[in-house]
């Protein structure tokens, strides 16, 4: 980003497990994407709620990650979160299921959306 002058990209460091762990505002981001780390988040349902904060109204997020261990060569099998269980945690933390992507052989893609805030008409 710095070599091509892109300036609407900045790099953060938190805690996604921690409500406001992220240090991002609410409602401030289009597209949260979890890539190929669920399986690593000992609090997975933390964090998808930090993820709905931090994501606007109407925005999405995706989660791509292994279908299986594949002989150790992705996480151990008692760390694979399934696409079942990860629609869980999405849903339970606000979003709504959108869609499958195909993510390769080893791997699933998920998209969900943040509903819309109600108005004060509605």
């Amino acid at each position: 980003a710095i070599r091509q002058n892109l300036m609407n990209i900045s790099a953060a460091v938190g805690n996604a497990e921690e409500a406001y762990g992220t240090g991002l505002p609410d409602d401030s981001i289009d597209l949260c994407i979890i890539p190929n780390t669920l399986f690593a988040y000992d609090n997975k349902q933390n964090m998808l709620k930090e993820a709905y904060r931090i994501t606007k109204p109407n925005g999405r997020v995706l989660i791509v990650d292994w279908r299986s261990s594949f002989a150790n060569m992705g996480p151990a099998p008692e760390n694979i979160v399934n696409h079942q269980d990860a629609t869980a945690y999405a849903e339970k933390a606000g979003f709504t299921f959108t869609q499958n992507i195909s993510a390769g052989m080893y791997h699933y893609g998920l998209v969900f959306q943040k509903k819309e805030k109600p108005t004060l008409d509605s």
